[in-house]
């Protein structure tokens, strides 16, 4: 890295922080390269909009178990959440709602298969988390729904792609292939302060 591009980036994170809107936006509004990769490189409202406005021909599973995406309790704070991962392979930061929305990515075994984490962040919270699986094969949905299945105790499914799984609380799954990748989301509909943020950012987009 040139001497004068050490320097910007050593005062970006001087001025912004690594992990901030502000350092992500610098690069972005001048179409420049960021150090760090983006985990998501269009607008978040695209991963978001499932949940506010179900996708069509999906189906829907319920469950009496509880969704949890690594364990993780929706609405846990950042540091608790990140503490002990390391550094991330990729980040991304957006306004929404006039607040922060973070991305942090790592690489992981996901349903015994390579794959990626990412857990999102609003308000330093812990708000949504995704499984980015790499189709690899055509076994990939099937073994990812499968193990599904057998965690919530839903039996045969009989789909691969494109469903819910929604549990007592709220707590849901949303699973879809786009290209060649399979996506499993995981995001808590609560009625929280977050939530309503999350909402009012996508009526805005939708205007």
């Amino acid at each position: 890295m040139k001497l004068k591009n050490r320097l910007l980036e050593l005062w970006l994170r001087l001025r912004y922080g690594q992990y901030s809107f502000g350092y992500v936006d610098y690069y972005r509004s001048r179409k420049l390269r960021t150090p760090m990769p983006p985990c998501i490189k269009s607008d978040p409202a695209v991963l978001l909009l499932p949940f506010f406005q179900k996708a069509r021909n999906s189906a829907f599973f319920q469950t009496e178990s509880h969704i949890l995406f690594e364990d993780v309790p929706f609405h846990t704070q950042s540091r608790q959440v990140l503490a002990g991962r390391g550094i991330p392979a990729c980040f991304s930061a957006f306004m929404v709602s006039g607040q922060e929305l973070k991305v942090f990515g790592f690489p992981a075994e996901v349903f015994g298969l390579k794959g990626r984490i990412a857990f999102f962040f609003m308000k330093d919270v812990f708000v949504m988390g995704e499984y980015q699986i790499p189709m690899r094969d055509d076994q990939v949905m099937s073994r990812v729904t499968k193990a599904i299945a057998e965690k919530y105790d839903l039996g045969l499914m009989g789909v691969n792609d494109n469903y819910y799984v929604e549990d007592e609380s709220g707590m849901i799954i949303y699973a879809e292939k786009k290209r060649d990748k399979f996506y499993v989301r995981y995001f808590c509909q609560d009625n929280s302060d977050k939530y309503n943020m999350l909402e009012a950012y996508l009526k805005e987009q939708q205007r």
